[in-house]
């Protein structure tokens, strides 16, 4: 999974998206809707986007930073998850030691 990190300094705003997605626009004029508030059915019922455009607004400072001062978004293609990883490895030795029973 990637990751993007926004400086609060960065943010130009947050709010809900007309689908009721949770979504940042940066001041670099990008915009970012996070997968896990993609409005799940869930989501209808406990409002965690407007709760978490809430808490981020609160984050915000007064003053954003022009374009030209703001930091860039931070992006990485791989983000380690020590869960995820522990499940690949398990599942690659269920695997191999089936595989390995298969031929005995």
């Amino acid at each position: 999974m990637g990751a993007r990190e926004i400086a609060y300094a960065a943010v130009r705003t947050v709010g809900l998206n007309s689908q009721g997605h949770l979504e940042i626009q940066t001041v670099h004029g990008e915009s970012y809707a996070p997968l896990v508030f993609m409005g799940s059915l869930v989501d209808r019922f406990v409002k965690t986007s407007d709760r978490a455009a809430l808490e981020i607004r609160k984050k915000l400072p007064d003053k954003r930073l022009p374009a030209e001062e703001a930091p860039p978004v931070r992006k990485r293609l791989i983000r380690p998850c020590l869960p995820a990883d522990a499940c690949l490895v398990l599942a690659l030795v269920a695997v191999v030691s089936g595989g390995v029973r298969a031929l005995l």
